[in-house]
């Protein structure tokens, strides 16, 4: 998930290219986006951006008459510019948000696949950036003898970084 310095640069560069200007045109190409339905997202088009900042994770796009668009970049999300007519990669493309010189994409990364050799009794943990950075397994020494639902318990309650977002899945092998 993107940090605070990259959420800083995002909204920097996203400013100097959409304060003052009107938005042209939302579309959104996964429902999942829109996490409200009052006001509809059309009442968006059309204002003029008066403000571009950021709530915690969340960069905030101030629009006149009080409205706001919020995004939430998600673990693997991203922004990308795009010049006026180019086309967003459309796999992975979650929603694009049109300004007169040039569109905004919001998209998230291609996963990639990754194979690894395990033994029995090997445990894999996945962990969200809300333990990132905090959790090494030499600080957990029962690790290899906790079960599944403890170690995953113990990981965000122990290394999650308090009113942060964290998750965390673990899985034994058993064969």
């Amino acid at each position: 998930m993107p940090e605070l310095p990259d959420l800083t640069v995002y909204r920097e560069a996203l400013a100097s290219r959409i304060v003052g200007r009107p938005l042209v045109h939302v579309r959104l190409c996964n429902p999942f986006v829109l996490r409200t339905a009052v006001p509809p997202i059309g009442d968006a088009e059309g204002r003029r951006v008066d403000e571009v900042h950021r709530l915690g994770k969340r960069l905030v796009i101030a629009l006149a008459g009080e409205r706001y668009l919020v995004l939430h970049l998600m673990v693997a999300g991203r922004l990308r510019w795009l010049e006026r007519g180019a086309k967003p990669p459309a796999r992975i493309t979650l929603a694009t948000f049109e300004f007169g010189e040039g569109v905004l994409g919001q998209r998230v990364r291609t996963p990639r696949p990754a194979a690894f050799a395990m033994r029995p009794s090997d445990v894999v943990i996945l962990f969200s950036d809300g333990v990132a950075g905090r959790f090494r397994p030499d600080d957990y020494p029962s690790l290899g003898l906790d079960t599944a639902p403890t170690i995953a318990f113990n990981v965000v309650s122990r290394f999650g970084k308090g009113l942060d977002d964290a998750s965390c899945a673990v899985m034994r092998c058993k064969w």
